[in-house]
């Protein structure tokens, strides 16, 4: 059993993983926002979690954490089960301002569009796919 007592996260970080879980609940109502807050600080004390690049991502880079951490906690323990890695999980012998100093400057309108390329790429492949099932 996981004693939420003695995770040592900061206050700073607990309003970063409350508005990480309003986000997900703001994406899927079925949200049980009191299990994603648990399990984000579980996860975040014991694997480490880059907070504001997970809040600020993209809904599917979001999404894949988001889901994959409540898909593979094993809430006894607080371990990630079958091998997931979160893509915002902190690399373990960096610091916070290292990993700062090498976040690319990216403008964000091309980001965007790059983003809807893909989006639009891939409707478009899974439309062609569907049509050589039948």
């Amino acid at each position: 059993m996981i004693d939420f007592s003695k995770l040592n996260i900061s206050k700073a970080d607990t309003l970063k993983i409350l508005n990480i879980m309003q986000r997900a609940a703001a994406i899927v109502q079925s949200v049980d926002g009191l299990s994603l807050t648990m399990d984000l600080e579980i996860v975040h004390n014991n694997v480490g979690l880059r907070l504001d690049d997970l809040l600020a991502a993209d809904d599917e880079n979001f999404c894949h954490d988001i889901f994959g951490i409540m898909a593979h906690i094993d809430r006894s323990t607080g371990a990630l089960k079958d091998c997931f890695v979160p893509r915002f999980a902190k690399p373990q012998d960096k610091t916070e301002d290292e990993i700062a100093d090498e976040r690319p400057d990216v403008d964000d309108d091309a980001s965007q569009d790059t983003v809807e390329l893909t989006r639009k790429d891939a409707i478009n492949r899974n439309a062609l796919n569907i049509g050589r099932r039948g």
